[in-house]
């Protein structure tokens, strides 16, 4: 599908820019819209779009006003390196950075054709952001809800097994041999934990602007999201890692007063065995 979409984009902007700008060879267009296209989310599609069309316009606007007071020189690329790396403290280094070559490239393009040569990239990138976008948006947009639903899923799969197997521990009494490795169980929650946050993060993203969630009637009708769903097993994983982090102190601590009763293990193995 990233290949028919891809392909779709790129003959979608060819066929608006050429006979537009016949000219010129739209290759910058295309490059944009196979961009925009292969977004991963409509939302980051947009994002990305309008990030390049304000990094061009302000590279290009840059070299209009030095090259209208300086001239095509050394000073104004000098200036303009300058203006664009240290103005903006808002943006990234790498939009400075292509804002400041941006400019430099229009800068020598005033040689020639300093209109055609300076609207002719923006307008490239306006078209084909544009069609990249649209593209995206219409044709199967992305959506990541049953790779959401499978991390949240495997997140209480591994608390439940970890739950389950301390509890049957407890109760075969073998607290001292296997309380270091519940421990380490329970601290590798993290990374599933991380991964869930990431897929549930990007489910939601993915249904920022997109088409098909009209049509999908699977978050139309369901009143707890996966996102309800993570919040409440963050919760419940910090439970579990305090309490492996109790079951190992108390294997191992050398002060016998501060180990839990047998009494008490027996009642929480009672507690813990019947989850699965």
């Amino acid at each position: 599908m990233h290949g028919i979409k891809t392909l779709i984009s790129a003959l979608l902007t060819w066929g608006i820019v050429a006979p537009w700008d016949p000219e010129s060879r739209p290759y910058l267009a295309v490059a944009i819209a196979v961009l925009m296209v292969n977004a991963s989310t409509v939302y980051q599609s947009v994002r990305k779009a309008a990030q390049n069309v304000v990094v061009r316009v302000a590279g290009l606007v840059l070299a209009l006003a030095t090259a209208r007071l300086l001239g095509p020189t050394v000073g104004a690329v000098t200036v303009m390196a300058v203006i664009a790396v240290l103005a903006g403290p808002r943006r990234t280094t790498d939009d400075r950075l292509q804002v400041a070559s941006i400019a430099v490239i229009a800068l020598a393009a005033t040689a020639t054709d300093p209109l055609n040569n300076l609207l002719s990239p923006v307008l490239h990138t306006i078209i084909g952001a544009a069609a990249g976008i649209a593209v995206n948006a219409l044709v199967l947009p992305p959506l990541y809800l049953n790779e959401s639903d499978s991390s949240v899923r495997d997140l209480a799969r591994s608390m439940g097994t970890l739950l389950h197997e301390m509890g049957a521990g407890l109760t075969r009494r073998q607290l001292a041999s296997m309380a270091h490795t519940w421990l380490h169980q329970a601290r590798n929650l993290d990374k599933r934990l991380k991964r869930a946050e990431e897929q549930v993060q990007q489910a939601d993203e993915s249904l920022r602007w997109n088409t098909r969630r009209v049509a999908h009637t699977r978050r139309k009708d369901m009143t707890y999201t996966d996102a309800d769903a993570f919040r409440v097993l963050r919760g419940v994983s910090i439970q579990v890692r305090g309490i492996a982090r109790t079951l190992a102190d108390s294997a191992h601590d050398g002060h016998t007063d501060h180990h839990l009763g047998q009494q008490f293990l027996d009642r929480y193995a009672e507690t813990l065995h019947p989850i699965d």
